[in-house]
């Protein structure tokens, strides 16, 4: 009943009407026709769909299939004992039909339009011409064996005729590009091998950067180093999307990791790596810092080339825009190379967009404090500071406005980001000179104002933050408080009646019960006050800075220590209570821990980011050198 209604549905798209003619009726055949195309491409499978995805008609469509249909039904017939043979692998059948048959190496047996010169066993069979032949994908032998990942078949393939590695398929790829582009790290390793370097030049085609920037994705950079060495120029060349390699390295920052978290390996001794292998028990660690080091080899050399083979011009244009992104997305290593490549780098500016930005005014509005730190002792830093965009925004007001590429999302809490912009902020304006406090803008503002404008939402979600915080910890301070009040004239045991003492009053346990409850008293009474302290306070902007964030780190640190207190007073007047019956006194104090580990979990996370940014080292290096 369905085919039915399809055979309907589909004579119903033979002939469209003229739009012209009748516009309702076109409109209701062009709704036919989508319907019935959508059908036809569902049932389809990918290698099927590829050969009629791009045609809108549903009766051409059809017609097509129709045709490959009966063209495989032919070929079926025709070849049915050879298809049947290699699908089984008997081999030595499908080398006496070809024997009989001598054409059917070329026929096409597939629905893809595939020949029998896919089974390495009947390749030393068929003819080089044969073998060179592409499918309807427009893809060879060659490239049908990378795909699958068949090294042994790729041997044999390059083995019969080594000049298939230059032989590109319907999307200009070359065999190696594909497999790098696969991942097959081992399989393009090979087919590397069995390239001249005439054949990977900038001039056989943009498929060559794209082999330079797969590779690097890959983290395969032997290839690569050997290709630049070879032609600098590959650095900048471009794939079919106008992408460089250089530029993959600009976006790439995980391949260069800190400092503080890897070791840094010299990159011109030979035998360093050796070395370094013997002193490492950690294999990972080990291959980590070895693809560090390769990375910033191959970026040094890329680098290298762009004074040396590029006109002034030229150069411009390549650094403006690696420069910009580097620094966007906190790519040290790229700006140390880059810049350490020609040091005149440091002043280009970039004229192509409304701001006008130079390296370190860069650095201030995507927040990159490692990148600005750069300026601290160089030698003209005042003639950037003074510098100003097309608005007449100086480094102070772009440290004055809130940026929109979100670089301070990571921190942990509303207020913090706050703190983290004020610090930024007093940070420029500290090597600022005075006269850049009071310059205004295109819009009559000074960067005070300008930051005061542009942090008004941000300073009052920071101060939402703090008092909700404030509160909740206040109320389990102000209960604290209520309970080891009441312990202190409630206490375990009683008192004795002729003296009133506690009956316990010489029992140690008792002695640190009191001592608990007094403490855990005083600390909590001390947060509260802290946090007393937050909610009353004006929370202006420099506020945000030390005192704010002061008082919430003697609060949650007083409030911790009270809980874990609490919890230690508490297992003191049990063990008291239950002296000796540890099958029940064990259990509980066990479970007395649960508030301390959640508390932890909770808030000791921002306990400690806090101290950092307020008490830390500071996220600003004002003793970095320059290497020039």
């Amino acid at each position: 009943m369905a085919f039915i209604q399809f055979s309907k549905s589909l004579e119903s798209c033979w002939k469209p009407p003229k739009p012209d003619d009748d516009v309702v009726e076109f409109e209701a055949w062009r709704k036919r026709n989508d319907m019935t195309l959508q059908a036809i491409q569902s049932s389809c499978g990918m290698d099927i769909l590829c050969q009629i995805n791009n045609i809108c008609s549903a009766k051409i469509s059809w017609e097509i299939l129709a045709k490959m249909f009966m063209e495989r039904q032919e070929r079926e017939d025709d070849h049915a004992g050879l298809v049947k043979a290699v699908q089984s692998s008997d081999w030595q059948t499908a080398r006496d039909f070809l024997k009989l048959h001598p054409a059917a190496s070329t026929a096409r047996i597939t629905f893809m339009g595939g020949t029998v010169l896919y089974a390495v066993e009947l390749v030393n069979m068929i003819s080089e011409d044969a073998l060179a032949m592409q499918d309807y994908a427009g893809d060879t032998a060659l490239h049908r064996a990378i795909t699958s990942g068949n090294h042994r078949m790729a041997e044999c393939l390059i083995t019969k005729n080594k000049s298939f590695v230059t032989v590109r398929n319907a999307n200009g790829e070359l065999p190696l590009t594909l497999a790098m582009a696969i991942g097959h790290k081992e399989l393009a390793r090979y087919l590397y091998s069995q390239f001249t370097f005439e054949d990977l030049e900038p001039e056989q085609g943009r498929d060559v950067a794209r082999l330079l920037i797969h590779s690097i994705y890959n983290k395969d950079i032997d290839m690569t180093l050997d290709l630049v060495e070879r032609c600098p120029r590959l650095a900048f060349a471009l794939d079919q999307q106008d992408i460089s390699p250089l530029r993959v390295l600009a976006i790439s920052t995980e391949a260069f990791e800190s400092e503080n978290r890897l070791i840094v390996l010299p990159i011109n001794s030979v035998c360093t790596f050796k070395i370094i292998k013997k002193k490492l028990s950690d294999q990972r660690l080990y291959e980590m810092k070895l693809v560090r080091a390769q990375f910033q080899q191959l970026l040094s050399r890329m680098c290298e080339a762009i004074p040396t083979t590029t006109s002034p011009k030229m150069q411009y244009d390549i650094t403006v825009p690696l420069m910009k992104l580097a620094i966007s997305r906190g790519n040290f290593e790229f700006v140390h190379q880059l810049v350490k490549s020609n040091s005149s780098f440091l002043w280009i500016c970039d004229a192509t967009t409304d701001t006008r930005n130079y390296m370190f005014h860069c650095a201030v509005v995507y927040r990159q404090h490692r990148i600005f730190s750069l300026a601290y002792n160089l030698k003209k830093k005042n003639y950037l500071l003074n510098a100003v965009d097309k608005s007449t925004n100086n480094m102070l007001h772009l440290a004055g406005t809130l940026p929109k590429y979100s670089p301070i999302d990571h921190i942990r809490g509303v207020a913090l980001q706050m703190q983290r912009e004020v610090q930024w902020f007093k940070e420029v304006e500290h090597i600022s000179p005075p006269s850049c406090n009071e310059r205004l803008n295109n819009d009559g503002l000074t960067p005070r104002q300008l930051f005061t404008k542009e942090h008004q939402e941000l300073r009052k979600d920071g101060e939402k933050w703090m008092k909700g915080t404030a509160t909740s910890c206040t109320v389990v301070g102000a209960l604290i408080i209520t309970i080891m009040f009441a312990a202190a004239f409630t206490i375990p045991g009683g008192n004795k009646q002729d003296t009133g003492l506690p009956i316990f009053v010489h029992d140690k346990l008792f002695k640190l019960f009191i001592v608990d409850d007094s403490l855990s008293l005083f600390s909590s009474s001390t947060s509260v006050l802290m946090f007393l302290g937050i909610l009353t306070s004006r929370h202006a902007e420099e506020d945000f800075l030390i005192s704010l964030p002061k008082k919430m780190i003697i609060g949650l640190f007083a409030l911790f220590f009270s809980i874990a207190i609490v919890m230690i007073a508490f297992s003191a007047a049990l063990l008291l209570m239950l002296s000796g019956k540890y099958w029940i006194v064990v259990p509980i104090i066990g479970l007395a821990g649960v508030p301390i580990i959640l508390f932890v979990l909770m808030q000791f996370r921002l306990l400690i980011d806090m101290l950092g940014s307020t008490y830390g080292l500071g996220i600003f290096d004002r003793k970095m050198k320059l290497w020039f």
